[in-house]
């Protein structure tokens, strides 16, 4: 029963992998780069998943052809390098595929090479002769080929967290509303990888060590992976373009500004903010604002951060939760709710309104409201 469960659940996301692929490519996007990397990473997938449902069937596979058996485990080794790169073009919009980025596929070709001198050369009956006796490779081979490519996916996943969180921190220099654009959803996509990358290293030990081919966890291993593949392709196609990146060199070390022209920037900018309250704009950006001030980005930004010691995300969001306070205050005990005031200060949510209130003043607005 599980086993044929294990089948249905191999082919559906054998399907659900190659529809989303091919649907991806179709898309017109203003940078088609991310959608052409996640099309190839599910692509990959699909014959990793292939190769499974080979395996099940094999006593048929073997009799009819045997030559499409191992094709798709050379792939598993892309995983790691296709989730990096997709991460890396999601997050630095300037990203373009160069010459040197074919260094990632050199594990792949290794493990290629090695299934073709094992396996893949060979005509069909010495395929079947092959594996019937446990011949295409050893258990010591087995075992060492398992935790080198669970091990490759483990660091690529890892460096892409890194990728991540770096990038989150540095859109707080460029808007003041994060929340469309902080990829929180590719950070628990990524975490669900690692998850289906904790159900594969798991299967293989049970395997290895103790000689158990555990079909539950094989089981989950497919269901989170079809969750997986939902997400990721879900949110791939809700996310809104972006138009800047992590920056690639230390912050302002080729500067020109003088301290003098740091503090005439820093009194043109206290003036727009108190005169014209830009940032009741939910939406401002730091480009924005620069024209405003007619300061360059660049360096209204350093101002923000050697001067105020701020970075733009918290220099607008002190100036919305100032202003919230002000409302709060002559407002207590009229009709006005909060969540008015905090759409008029310029937040899109009551949540990260909450959290940023409780940030800067160590308390919450219904807090503040009573002590007011």
């Amino acid at each position: 029963m599980q086993f044929q469960f294990l089948e249905i659940l191999a082919g559906a996301a054998l399907l659900q992998l190659a529809f989303y692929s091919i649907f991806l490519l179709t898309q017109k996007t203003e940078n088609p780069l991310p959608n052409r990397i996640l099309s190839v990473f599910l692509f990959a997938k699909a014959l990793c998943v292939g190769n499974l449902l080979a395996f099940l069937m094999i006593n048929d596979v073997l009799r009819t052809c045997p030559h499409l058996l191992f094709i798709g485990s050379s792939f598993t080794v892309l995983w790691g390098p296709l989730l990096y790169l997709y991460t890396r073009s999601i997050t630095h919009p300037k990203f373009r595929l160069r010459a040197v980025h074919a260094v990632h596929l050199i594990p792949f070709f290794v493990h290629l090479a090695f299934f073709t001198v094992r396996y893949h050369r060979y005509d069909a009956e010495a395929k079947r002769f092959l594996l019937q006796n446990g011949l295409v490779v050893s258990r010591a081979e087995g075992i060492t080929v398992s935790a080198a490519v669970q091990g490759l996916i483990l660091i690529y996943t890892i460096v892409s967290l890194v990728l991540l969180f770096r990038y989150r921190r540095a859109i707080k220099s460029s808007m003041s509303a994060v929340e469309r654009f902080n990829l929180s959803w590719l950070t628990i996509v990524i975490f669900g990888f690692l998850a289906k990358t904790g159900f594969d290293v798991a299967y293989y030990t049970a395997d290895f060590a103790f000689g158990i081919r555990s079909m539950p966890l094989l089981i989950a291993n497919m269901a989170t992976l079809i969750v997986f593949i939902q997400v990721l392709v879900y949110y791939s196609m809700r996310q809104p373009a972006i138009h800047f990146g992590l920056e690639a060199r230390p912050k302002y070390s080729d500067s020109p500004l003088t301290e003098i022209q740091k503090k005439q920037y820093l009194s043109r900018l206290e003036a727009i903010m108190t005169g014209e309250k830009p940032y009741l704009d939910p939406m401002l950006t730091l480009p924005a604002l620069a024209r405003k001030a007619k300061i360059s980005p660049r360096h209204l930004s350093q101002v923000m951060n050697e001067v105020l010691h701020q970075n733009f995300f918290d220099y607008i969001n002190t100036r919305r939760i100032e202003e919230s306070k002000r409302l709060l205050r002559e407002k207590a005990g009229r009709e006005s709710t909060v969540l008015e005031i905090l759409l008029e200060v310029g937040f899109n949510s009551k949540s990260s309104f909450n959290s940023a209130f409780k940030r800067y003043t160590g308390m919450t607005p219904t807090t503040f409201i009573r002590s007011a």
